[in-house]
């Protein structure tokens, strides 16, 4: 049979060879090569399936011993030859806790690593599964090969090496298959002692963890007492400096000063160990949930069961905006106390002569005072000199703990913004319910008084109360909101009365419509501001309870749909923004505000119940109550689509006795059953389970809705500052020629026409100028603009 060095041999050999061709040479060498190749893999192989055969025999044995080590490492005492008590000096402390950490990050290495090897080893099975039918097959056509003679006429040389790859490549698939065959005999016993592996790696990690967590609180107690020395020393340095010359007691009220400032620094650090811990754990808990999550998924899908848990953990992850304002506030630490280092330093370099740094002190003193004052002054700088060095390194420590905080957090936005990533990609169609549920919509009396119970109303007024008490912005909030809603009535009245000076080219001026367009947002902004600041507050009290947040968060959600609800409604009223100042037809206005009416009375009861029901029970869509809500407010919504929306009867139905046909007109009438269907297939969504996805693409849809009725409302005060504009410049141009053809018609008759007649012809004959369609280049100008824009709006909402 071949053997590596025949192989070797034949390769040096042919090399060289001088009588050979170059094709010949390069074909030899390129066979004797493959042939190696294969003999080294196959040796590999054997040698990895006699390792797997090792394995099989030695895995009792060692599955015992690991069990063993565990077990004693699951009882052994942390405390144990840790070797630190609260007499050590705190550098000692500081030391061995590093060390401690460093055993700790080790460990959990390997921990780590152990999870990713038994990942890997539990999927091994199926990939062996699929590959041995392929090289079983390579087997038999590599053996019906080896039987076919060689070609005649052909060189020798080239004969036997085609015949040694073949035998090789053969070699190499009979190793590899019996590495397969082992490796698939073993999988059980190695998988077993893979676990035990990890478990004997996450007791060494417990262990390490409470070792580290002793060490911290023997370091932040050493702190914290070397704190309160350094308050003693502040005192005694201040009540030793009592009665004594003023820059004596200037000097010590410094130094007292600094060991206060070192005692502050002293104790926060504690804390900032601890919210760096705190965080680190939250961060790789959420990367421990979002690995197994991504593991069961490939292993079985996204099934209900699994999403289950995904929104269960969703809704538990934490809110990234407040630890960005704990970033914030980090940021703005750090650069203080840099500040304070560098001053510091500083100092420090000041102290290194004394006696300049004394003389520097002493301005106005004589001779002989400054003798009597010399040694107290540099008792006290050399006292300085120490607590600069102790200021300096505790602000280096603070500087680190702040580092090692910010390294945490970052890994917990990383981690946050993955899983939410991942989560929103693949649970926008998770079933959280099953259709059965639904059989019947009616709610439980329980989840009825649940939504309607005095006692939870009554935690909502006494949270409220609470915060009107405690927080004075809150109180000043409410007094405003309370004299913008009494102030209503004069606020809207105050609209119609610009009526009488729009239309009239001559006194017409934009301002007029900007001011209806103002208050217009101003009548409509009480209700919704009043909502959103009682929301914000239910939110932060210290007094609240499941249900008053319940309420806040969806006071805050609908909030801004009230507000644009009302606000359409309120440019409606009769001789107001739309009907005075946009000039929309009595027939459209009208329509409009039946339907507004209607979604202000039952769409928007709907939205608050259906949030509210949801806050409270988040994972089944807020019971049976808040489904309902669900199919209200998409039933209330099709239906004014319906009625607004309709290309015959609707508000943007073309004038009676205008006739639209062909392809245009059709697509509008695919464009309105789309937009009447999409509210009532997002409630049937809901009602086949698919609860995550419902909620998530009607509060898209009502974006997108709202985006492109405020580029409509926006589109038309453009129109109208387009039409004051060329109205304006063409009754301007009128007056010059009329007063053109008056002067001379006047210069025909001599001159005789009285000034005072001109006068009055010009202030009673005004023009009469037809300009309520705007030019094409104007027009087609405006449409590109807001077309732009609502495009950009709409990828805005829905790019994600």
């Amino acid at each position: 049979s071949v053997t590596t060095e025949k192989l070797e041999t034949k390769v040096a050999e042919t090399e060289a060879a001088s009588g050979l061709g170059e094709e010949a040479k390069k074909q030899l060498l390129d066979l004797y090569r493959k042939a190696l190749e294969n003999i080294k893999t196959a040796v590999s192989d054997i040698q990895a399936a006699e390792g797997y055969a090792r394995i099989i025999d030695e895995a009792p044995a060692r599955i015992e011993a690991q069990r063993e080590a565990t077990i004693d490492l699951q009882g052994k005492d942390p405390a144990v030859d840790l070797d630190a008590a609260l007499t050590d000096p705190l550098q000692q402390l500081v030391q061995r806790l590093q060390k401690e950490k460093a055993d700790l990050a080790a460990v959990r290495a390997q921990s780590n690593d152990a999870d990713n090897r038994l990942a890997e080893l539990s999927a091994r099975p199926s990939l062996i599964q699929q590959r041995l039918p392929l090289v079983r097959k390579q087997q038999e056509e590599l053996a019906t090969q080896l039987k076919v003679p060689p070609p005649g006429g052909e060189n020798p040389a080239i004969t036997q090496a085609r015949q040694w790859e073949l035998e090789t490549r053969f070699q190499r698939i009979n190793a590899e298959i019996k590495k397969l065959d082992q490796e698939l005999l073993s999988q059980p016993v190695r998988l077993e002692l893979l676990k035990i592996e990890r478990d004997k790696a996450l007791a060494g990690k417990k262990l390490a963890g409470k070792r580290v967590e002793i060490l911290e609180d023997l370091v932040n107690r050493k702190r914290q007492t070397e704190a309160e020395q350094k308050l003693a020393r502040a005192e005694a340095i201040r009540q030793s400096a009592e009665g004594k010359h003023p820059l004596i007691v200037r000097q010590a009220e410094q130094n007292a000063a600094l060991s206060e400032e070192i005692a502050s620094t002293m104790t926060v650090l504690g804390g900032l160990t601890e919210r760096a811990e705190q965080t680190d754990r939250r961060a790789r808990r959420i990367e421990a949930d979002f690995k197994s999550a991504k593991e069961t998924m490939d292993i079985g899908g996204l099934s209900r069961e699994l999403g289950q848990m995904l929104l269960q953990q969703r809704y538990l992850l934490p809110d990234l905006r407040t630890y960005r304002h704990e970033v914030e506030k980090r940021e703005k630490t750090a650069a203080r106390i840099g500040v304070r280092r560098l001053n510091h330093r500083q100092e420090q370099r000041q102290l290194l002569d004394v006696g300049a740094y004394v003389a520097s002190l002493v301005t106005s003193e004589t001779p002989d005072q400054l003798a009597q004052l010399d040694d107290e002054l540099r008792a006290l700088a050399r006292e300085r000199q120490a607590l600069l060095e102790k200021a300096i390194d505790s602000d280096d420590l603070y500087l680190r703990k702040l580092g090692e905080l910010e390294s945490a957090q970052q890994r917990l936005f990383g981690q946050v913004k993955g899983f939410e990533e991942f989560m929103a990609v693949h649970l926008l169609w998770v079933r959280s319910s099953s259709p059965a549920e639904f059989a019947g919509l009616g709610a439980s009396p329980e989840q009825v008084w649940r939504m309607l119970s005095p006692t939870g109303w009554r935690e909502v007024g006494q949270s409220l109360l609470h915060q009107v008490t405690l927080s004075p912005v809150f109180a000043l909030l409410v007094l405003v909101l309370g004299a913008l809603l009494w102030r209503r009535k004069r606020i809207i009245a105050a609209i119609p009365a610009l009526r009488a000076s729009v239309g009239k080219p001559r006194i017409d001026r934009f301002s007029y419509t900007l001011q209806a367009f103002g208050l217009t947002l101003v009548a409509a902004a009480g209700l919704p501001l009043l909502m959103l600041v009682a929301g914000w507050q239910l939110n932060v009290s210290s007094e609240g309870t499941r249900f008053s947040l319940a309420v806040g968060g969806a006071l805050v959600l609908v909030a801004a749909t009230v507000f644009f609800v009302r606000f359409f409604r309120m440019a409606c009223i009769e001789q107001g923004l739309a009907e005075a100042h946009y000039r929309w037809p009595a027939a459209r206005v009208q329509l409009l505000r039946s339907e507004l009416d209607r979604l202000t009375w039952i769409f928007l009861p709907a939205t608050l119940v259906a949030a509210v029901a949801v806050s409270l029970d988040p994972l089944n869509g807020g019971w049976a109550i808040g489904k309902i809500a669900f199919l209200v407010l998409a039933v209330s919504l099709s239906f004014a689509f319906y009625r607004l929306m309709h290309p015959a009867k609707g508000i943007f139905a073309p004038p009676s006795g205008v006739e639209t046909r062909g392809n245009p007109q059709r697509l509008l009438w695919l464009g309105y059953l789309a937009l009447v269907a999409a509210p009532l297939a997002l409630g049937v969504i809901a009602v086949l389970g698919y609860l995550h996805a419902a909620g998530t693409l009607f509060g898209l849809f009502l974006t997108t809705t709202g985006l492109l009725v405020t580029v409509w409302l926006l589109w038309e005060l453009a129109r109208r500052w387009l039409l004051i504009v060329q109205r304006r410049i063409a009754y301007e141009a009128a007056v010059e020629e009329r007063r053109a053809r008056m002067a001379a018609r006047q210069e025909q008759e001599g001159g005789h026409e009285h000034a005072h007649d001109q006068a009055a012809s010009m202030e009673t004959e005004e023009p009469d100028v037809d300009l309520v369609a705007l030019s094409e280049t104007s027009k087609k100008l405006l449409n590109t603009v807001f077309v732009f824009l609502g495009v950009i709006g709409l990828w805005l909402v829905w790019f994600d």
